[in-house]
């Protein structure tokens, strides 16, 4: 996105009436986001990996991976109390979890705040937020932040590293920060942040992700390498002059294209972030938090799963679908998991994305700041909002065990459970199964069934029961599987896995008696290595089902094999409608060859040398040979080289040639050629010509002939591997 402006967003306006009270608000947003997470805090779900759709109107949102979650709309009970108890935030208390924090970016920041104020009167909600942005050119407007602070609001710079006056020239290359060559004026900024004396937080190089700034991706052949080391750089100087105050915002900006840069390479690591910030427009109607967010926040779960997430820069583009396309975008966001809040853009860039004149824009900013989550001064506070629904995990088998979390929750002090067997997929289906733990013993009366886990979460606000997603059919021990395919290799053997029986999970594998690890179910394979070739050895396996203490097996499937070396090609020869195969030397341990022509397959002992079979004429013949030995389940073979396989065509014989005498010679002229044939061999008296390619020459005429004599013609088509039966003749030159 290419909405922030270049440099300091400079205008004249006036001063603020309110008061500062900030003070420790980020440690304790972080601590309370962390808490969250790990299931020590407010909100006592502990975070999971599901994901929760998008559903306006029912208590599913967008959680941070963008898809569709497991559960079912909430049910809401309430909605009393004021905001001064476990889960509520002060008002304007900057990254409270779990209340939201708004902010507002407007013209004229840091030095005017008179636009910021002018959409604050419209809105009926006070900022906590004020983005500002310095370029490098510039020092901090310390007296315009100092005043911002003092009046109970945390500035957010956004500093960024190039000539606000000559925004496409390279004028502080990142690499140029890293060496220290910009030090003085860091030093300089650093001691500006100082004489502020409120929290401020630090927007450093935004948009790295993006290719529309002189520090970009890929821009000025910058690296994520030279981003990191510049950015480490920054933050370490400024630390290093004493300033504590500063929340250090790493804020990508959320790109939805397919060449999006993966944001790991960029990010300075846990110790120089303290909220994962983000740049995200609806620039189009088709705009949604799936499609245009979630791609770059499920980045932001695998690279900083346990920061805050803040939007730092937002707005939606102007016009009729305006309205709609804020309340989804805010929607989601207060239903991503870690998110803490926002800030709007209220600027003329691109789009004009300022709504103070845009009355269904701003009903539509008012609506979700009026929810309760962003608190500006006493309030009501809502029931518990479900981010990431309750799931159940576990394999559904008699005598395991399932067990559920609670989800996650914004505004929730306490959640209970209860198990539901159901008979159906749908809720309504289901009754009490007994059981209110996270963990439920499946017992036979559950076989065939489903499991849900029903969870009502209560907060200030009331109480909110949100159902998970039903579990499979509950099943048994499984039945005993098809017999594996069982590959003799040097030294060892592949075991190609059957299809699982129903419930099973696991594979057991038992060689000479011994067994070996459990192989999940989705392997195709197991290889068995460090045995001795030509050696029998025993296998049994079964299918088994885990289920955290619990393991079912079913009865084995057993037989023997024995690895060998692989044998060579055998040499394969045909004549007319006759194959001939000279077989290798059978490898140590093999018992038999099993050899398939045209579909049939032959047993012949493994002393076999040559074998020659019977086949079709005038179409391809496959063959295949494979070296075997022992048995499964009583049945030859246990196990079998991997096949050598070919094919060839058995050519029919052609029709005779015509033949003409001349001086000392006769021609013969080629008949049509038999399907595969690719060349003509002929012979006169004891001479072979060589092979004449099918379609090069009409006929051969062979010279030198004596007069008179009766000179014995032969004619067969051939190809690589065959020969077809030879058409004979006599003629005399003249």
């Amino acid at each position: 996105m290419k909405d922030s402006t270049a440099g300091t967003i400079h205008a004249k306006g006036a001063g603020r009436r309110r008061a500062g009270r900030l003070a420790t608000a980020l440690t304790a947003a972080v601590a309370v986001v962390a808490a969250t997470l790990t299931g020590t805090g407010p909100a006592t779900a502990p975070a999971t990996a599901s994901t929760v759709a998008v559903v306006t109107g029912t208590s599913t949102g967008t959680a941070s991976t963008g898809t569709a979650s497991t559960g079912t709309a909430s049910t809401v009970t309430g909605s009393t109390g004021t905001a001064s108890t476990g889960t509520a935030c002060a008002p304007r208390e900057v990254g409270c979890f779990p209340g939201m924090t708004f902010g507002i970016a407007s013209e004229g920041l840091p030095t005017s705040t008179g636009a910021m104020t002018a959409l604050e009167a419209a809105l009926g909600h006070e900022a906590g937020v004020a983005l500002s942005f310095t370029s490098f050119r510039f020092p901090f407007s310390t007296a315009a932040l100092r005043a911002i602070a003092a009046d109970g609001v945390m500035p957010m710079i956004t500093w960024e590293p190039f000539d606000a006056t000559a925004p496409t020239e390279d004028r502080y290359p990142l690499r140029e920060i890293a060496a220290g060559l910009h030090d003085d004026y860091l030093r300089a900024q650093a001691a500006a942040l100082r004489e502020i004396a409120a929290p401020v937080a630090l927007r450093f190089a935004h948009e790295m992700n993006g290719d529309w700034y002189p520090w970009g991706h890929g821009v000025n052949g910058n690296t994520p390498a030279d981003y990191v080391a510049a950015y480490r750089h920054v933050h370490d100087l400024v630390e290093a002059e004493g300033v504590r105050d500063v929340t250090w915002v790493w804020s990508p900006a959320s790109i939805d294209t397919l060449t999006a840069p993966d944001l790991a390479p960029y990010y300075p690591g846990d110790d120089y972030v303290d909220w994962a910030g983000l740049s995200a427009y609806y620039d189009s109607t088709s705009d949604t938090w799936a499609n245009t967010l979630a791609p770059t926040v499920r980045q932001l779960d695998a690279v900083a799963p346990t920061k805050p997430i803040y939007l730092a820069e937002t707005g939606v583009l102007p016009g009729a679908a305006r309205p709609a396309l804020i309340h989804e975008l805010l929607t989601s966001l207060l239903r991503t998991p870690r998110a803490i809040g926002f800030t709007w853009f209220d600027v003329r860039s691109r789009f004009d994305w300022r709504i103070g004149q845009d009355a269904a824009a701003l009903s539509a900013v008012r609506a979700a700041l009026s929810s309760g989550w962003y608190p500006a001064g006493p309030t009501t506070v809502p029931a518990p909002l479900v981010q990431v629904a309750p799931a159940v995990a576990g394999v559904p088998l008699v005598g395991s065990t399932l067990t559920a979390t609670a989800g996650q929750w914004r505004g929730a002090d306490a959640t209970t459970g209860r198990w539901l067997v159901c008979d159906a997929a749908t809720a309504s289906s289901c009754t009490p199964a007994g059981g209110t733990g996270a963990d439920l013993v499946l017992d036979a009366a559950t076989h065939g069934r489903t499991l849900r886990y029903e969870v009502t979460a209560t907060g200030t606000g009331g109480t909110t029961t949100h159902v998970s997603e039903p579990t499979t059919a509950v099943v048994v021990v499984p039945t005993r599987p098809d017999r594996p395919v069982v590959e003799s290799r040097s030294g060892g053997a592949r075991v190609v896995l059957p299809a699982p029986t129903l419930g099973t999970t696991h594979w057991r594998l038992v060689v000479d008696g011994r067994p070996y690890e459990l192989v999940p179910v989705g392997r195709a394979d197991y290889w068995l290595t460090g045995l001795t070739n030509g050696t029998s050895h025993t296998l049994a396996l079964t299918a088994v089902a885990v289920s955290g203490s619990t393991v079912l097996e079913s009865p084995a499937t057993s037989g023997t094999f024995t690895p060998m070396t692989q044998p060579y090609q055998p040499y394969v020869s045909v004549t007319g409608p006759t194959a001939t195969l000279n077989l290798p030397k059978a490898p140590a341990g093999a018992e038999t060859w099993l050899l398939t022509v045209d579909g049939v397959t032959r047993t012949l002992p493994a002393t076999t040398t040559t074998t020659s079979v019977q086949v079709p004429l005038g179409s391809p013949t496959a063959w295949s040979l494979v070296a075997a030995a022992g048995r499964w389940d009583g049945q030859a073979p246990g196990s079998t080289t991997p096949a050598s396989t070919g094919s060839f065509s058995a050519l029919e014989a052609p029709d005779a040639p015509v033949v003409t005498s001349g001086r000392g010679s006769i021609t013969l002229t080629f008949p049509t050629a038999p399907a595969g044939a690719t060349a003509w061999r002929v012979s006169v008296g004891a001479t072979t010509y060589p092979d004449v390619p099918v379609g090069t020459a009409a006929g051969l005429t062979a010279t030198g002939l004596y007069p008179g004599y009766p000179w014995t013609w032969t004619l067969r088509a051939v190809n690589s591997t065959s020969r077809s039966l030879a058409v004979t003749g006599k003629a005399a030159a003249s």
